[in-house]
């Protein structure tokens, strides 16, 4: 039984083993984090199901809508998906329909939003869509939770309760490593110019990269913050998130909102930072470079194998350490 003012961890799994997901898990509860976790996912192993259930994270499962066709039955995603690569495509035209006709159906509802995330549902990809998926929940359980983690799962490790940080009215988002920028990254810059076009990207390329993997903040502020994802993401076909998660951000969509550079906050984004860079303290705990100990890791995966660097069980939780 969940009771009022209870954390929330939420996030999304698909196709992963229990192998690729019991460092996030364990790694969590070993901060002594009490709160709730749910995941939602699609194409799990009864295997990976089961132990995350023991566990004790809630599982929702998010399969694609799909209607009927000669032989079988396919999903609206596959569908639309295929007329976007025909003729019909062109001048995308089908993502303008599909906006259209998403943006039509929210003004004839009660709830907008949720309308606009039952609909992107039908749509999208769970990496794409988790943003309507975890809206659906929390407007269902928002009087339970006092705070909200979003997070990746794959790759990221905790080493301190995430929460365990001065957390106000706002929401917290964080920036990745400060030496590459939205213009000079190979990943954000393209998302902004595809989605929004050069103008966009022109006012914001020298800005530091704010990464959507991980986003913290008070009940209130993450649904103001996932309405704001939803408005963006609807009537996509591809994945945009990192793209419209910056571009909203340095327009100020969701303030209030605390922006916590790379090295400086709770959650260490580590991507881009050099592997011979990485420091330990005595206790094991990889710490910035202000000898501070990061609550949250991530994207500890891309320095696996490199100067040492290894993830090991230890003393009930996982650590990354460096073994010379």
């Amino acid at each position: 039984m969940q009771v009022a003012g209870d954390d929330l961890v939420l996030g999304v799994v698909e196709g992963y083993s229990w192998n690729q997901l019991e460092p996030f898990v364990v790694s969590l509860r070993a901060t002594g984090y009490h709160g709730h976790i749910c995941f939602m996912y699609r194409d799990m192993t009864a295997e990976a199901l089961s132990s995350l259930h023991e566990a004790g994270v809630e599982l929702v499962p998010t399969p694609l809508v799909t209607v009927p066709a000669p032989g079988r039955r396919r999903t609206v995603r596959n569908i639309l998906h295929k007329l976007h690569r025909s003729p019909l495509g062109k001048y995308d035209l089908v993502p303008r329909v599909s906006r259209a006709g998403t943006e039509a159906a929210a003004r004839l509802s009660r709830d907008p939003h949720r309308t606009k995330a039952k609909l992107i549902h039908s749509v999208l990809g769970l990496n794409m869509m988790r943003f309507s998926v975890w809206y659906l929940y929390l407007t269902r359980h928002d009087a339970r939770f006092q705070r909200v983690i979003l997070s990746d799962v794959r790759d990221v490790v905790f080493q301190r309760n995430p929460f365990d940080f001065p957390l106000d009215d706002k929401l917290c988002a964080f920036l990745e490593d400060d030496s590459m920028t939205i213009g000079t990254g190979p990943h954000t810059g393209p998302l902004v110019l595809n989605r929004f076009g050069s103008d966009v990207y022109r006012q914001i390329e020298s800005r530091p990269v704010a990464c959507a993997g991980v986003t913290i903040g008070p009940t209130d502020a993450v649904l103001r913050y996932l309405r704001c994802m939803i408005d963006e993401s609807t009537g996509l076909l591809d994945y945009y998130n990192q793209g419209i998660h910056n571009v909203l951000l340095y327009r100020g969509a969701f303030d209030p909102v605390r922006v916590y550079r790379n090295e400086e906050g709770p959650v260490l984004t580590l991507g881009q930072v050099p592997p011979s860079s990485l420091r330990f303290d005595h206790n094991g705990n990889l710490v910035s470079a202000h000898g501070t100990v990061p609550n949250v890791l991530h994207q500890y995966d891309r320095h696996l194998g490199k100067n040492g660097i290894v993830l090991e069980r230890s003393g009930g939780t996982f650590r990354l350490v460096r073994r010379v």
